[in-house]
């Protein structure tokens, strides 16, 4: 997951502001201390976006999971038999970026018959302490190899800190018998 925007709306509904720091960087911290932000003597170490933003500072394992500066988003696919699977995605996010408020999420399923998107929304999941899991989906896929990949440019979150947050675009795939 990644920070790229803040939410000023939603940020002040939880007790936040969204400032510009003394170099530039914008900034979501606790209201009170948003003044002491903004004239350097309060130096927030997260949540923060630089002015000019760091390139190469996001990694993806090889189990479907890519991290970032927001947390965690990761997706998996597991063959079930009759050609079926199940397909499960989420989220776990740092401390600091909140728990996760407005979830908007798209994984592209591709398989030897063709692709397909699952769409889900922050009622189709559950939320727990910085995490959201979507709901257990089967599907029903063609034999072969199929693909999971969590769509990186329409799948993210707005946390109750006001991040937003969107995913690294995690992928796995798994044999379908």
């Amino acid at each position: 997951m990644r920070l790229t925007a803040f939410d000023a709306r939603v940020a002040e509904a939880h007790g936040y502001r969204i400032v510009i720091l003394p170099d530039g960087a914008t900034a979501s911290v606790p209201a009170s201390l948003a003044a002491a932000a903004e004239s350097g003597t309060y130096v927030p170490t997260s949540g923060v976006i630089p002015a000019e933003p760091a390139e190469g500072d996001m990694s993806t394992s090889d189990y479907g999971a890519a991290d970032g500066d927001c947390g965690m988003s990761w997706v998996s696919l597991e063959a079930r038999g009759g050609s079926k699977a199940t397909l499960l995605t989420g989220m776990a996010l740092r401390p600091d970026a909140g728990d996760p408020w407005d979830v908007h999420w798209n994984v592209n399923i591709s398989d030897p018959g063709g692709s397909s998107t699952q769409s889900y929304s922050e009622g189709q999941g559950t939320s727990g302490l910085l995490t959201w899991t979507a709901y257990a989906r089967i599907l029903g896929l063609t034999k072969g190899y199929a693909f999971a990949t969590v769509v990186w440019y329409s799948s993210y979150t707005v946390t109750d800190n006001g991040w937003v947050c969107w995913s690294a675009g995690p992928t796995t795939s798994e044999k379908i018998t």
